[in-house]
């Protein structure tokens, strides 16, 4: 869905198991870390895939943290384990779009059209330089997004961390 995609560095962060798993739901999350590191190893779509597992259980969004922690990239694509991408995008133009305007931080790529309702009350086009269409919305999601490493660093993260008394 995304060209380049199979090359560019990847991060797979997983969050330490739950304290009150059941001793077999905590044998099946090793293994399953270690599925995810062989194919990460083997697989040629996850080359330049780095796997890292946090000691304790952070839930997503302190697991998110750490994991922005090892982003060397002035740019990133957050994907969650339980959101897929459905929908191709151009992804070179949307981060050369993205470099040369700094207010843009954060693109949601939607599964579906924009809705004017809920989050979404108010959406309208964008009309600045864009290699891109680019929609402007009052929403946020931790669905699949691009977004800048600094607005993550110097926003989302110390705003989340307030939050939730971290």
């Amino acid at each position: 869905l995304v060209p380049g995609l199979p090359r560019a560095s990847k991060i797979v962060q997983l969050d330490g198991p739950q304290k009150q798993l059941a001793q077999d739901r905590v044998d099946a999350y090793d293994e399953f870390e270690q599925r995810v590191r062989k194919l990460a190893a083997q697989h040629t779509d996850f080359a330049s895939t780095h796997v890292y597992r946090s000691k304790s259980f952070l839930f997503a969004a302190h697991n998110l943290k750490v994991a922005i922690d090892h982003v060397v990239t002035p740019f990133m694509l957050v994907l969650q384990h339980d959101f897929v991408l459905v929908r191709p995008f151009d992804a070179a133009g949307l981060l050369r779009t993205m470099a040369r305007n700094q207010a843009i931080k954060h693109v949601r790529l939607n599964a579906r059209a924009n809705v004017a309702q809920g989050f979404d009350g108010y959406i309208a086009n964008y009309t600045g330089d864009s290699d891109v269409p680019l929609t402007r919305t009052c929403g946020w999601s931790d669905g699949a997004h691009v977004a800048s490493a600094s607005y993550y660093r110097t926003f989302c993260i110390p705003l989340n961390a307030r939050d939730h008394g971290h």
